[in-house]
């Protein structure tokens, strides 16, 4: 899925064994176009183990921010790795704009936190500012529980 003329490498960390090994997989079934693929097993911290600081031109997080036990920590490691002038991906899903939605989403919240490890009422955008990421881009989809979000680090 990546541009082998752009990318050189991905490292992939995942705090889930499971998920690591399929992603791994699918990367050999799929092939990997030339592009260096590393897979590291463990959480966000662990990427300030893998890489240097300020090393990294691009920092992806998918559905990520609800399940960390610190989004705001998570994100600032994120921010770490991440060369000044690169880019932090984030699609989270989270509050709506709708009230009534956001209503809905707290009721349950506890319980899907409970049953499925994934907080889904977070407010991504104020988390992202909280942790000091400067919002480049910011979409959302699904009434907008769903957030696309380019952001960078700031010095």
């Amino acid at each position: 899925m990546y541009d082998a003329d752009k990318v050189r490498e991905v490292t992939a960390v995942d705090a889930s064994r499971g998920m690591l090994a399929e992603a791994e997989a699918k990367a050999k079934h799929a092939g990997t176009g030339g592009i260096a693929m590393v897979f590291v097993y463990g959480d966000v911290e662990t990427l300030g183990k893998v890489a240097k600081r300020r090393s990294v031109d691009t920092v992806v997080d998918t559905f990520g921010l609800c399940s960390y036990d610190d989004p705001v920590g998570a994100l600032r490691a994120m921010a770490n790795a991440c060369k000044l002038d690169g880019e932090i991906l984030l699609l989270e899903h989270g509050r709506s704009q709708y009230t009534w939605l956001n209503n809905i989403l707290d009721a349950h919240a506890h319980a899907h936190a409970v049953k499925w490890g994934c907080y889904w009422n977070r407010d991504i955008v104020a988390l992202v500012k909280e942790a000091g990421l400067e919002i480049i881009e910011h979409e959302t989809r699904h009434l907008g529980t769903t957030s696309l979000i380019r952001a960078r680090p700031v010095a």
